[in-house]
């Protein structure tokens, strides 16, 4: 009787420590700086799009890189839903187009998932932006 309550008192603290899927600080797509390699198979190339950062530690996001960012909070799950919500953005003006293109990006994004050393990240029009983080 004894042995189990200490397993049922076992299992509850398990169970307990869980979270969401992607909401914890040990998951392998958090805590690293992330950086644009390709959008719908097109590589990026230096000095263009692969200035664009991404950064996910828990519950916040950043992104940016050409002239402004972007941060907030975000959700994980269920399954491979990312919900970025509305956060703080720098607003200097910048000349660089492609600055624009991966915001409109962003602001669709609606799932995440790791594909080998990649992020990807998928919109709601069915846009496939992976990201590679610096080993």
């Amino acid at each position: 009787m004894i042995s189990r309550r200490i397993f049922a008192l076992g299992l509850a603290v398990a169970l307990a420590s869980c979270t969401q899927p992607g909401t914890s600080p040990t998951a392998d797509w958090e805590g690293k700086t992330w950086y644009l390699w390709s959008v719908d198979g097109v590589p990026t190339t230096p000095g263009t799009m692969r200035s664009a950062s991404l950064r996910f530690d828990a519950p916040n996001y950043r992104y940016g890189g050409f002239c402004n960012g972007v941060s907030g909070t975000y959700t994980y799950g269920p399954g491979t839903t990312l919900t970025l919500g509305l956060g703080a953005s720098t607003l200097i003006g910048c000349p660089d187009p492609n600055e624009d293109v991966y915001f409109a990006y962003m602001s669709k994004v609606n799932s995440l998932s790791v594909d080998g050393i990649e992020l990807v990240l998928t919109t709601t029009d069915a846009k496939v932006l992976r990201f590679r983080a610096p080993i």
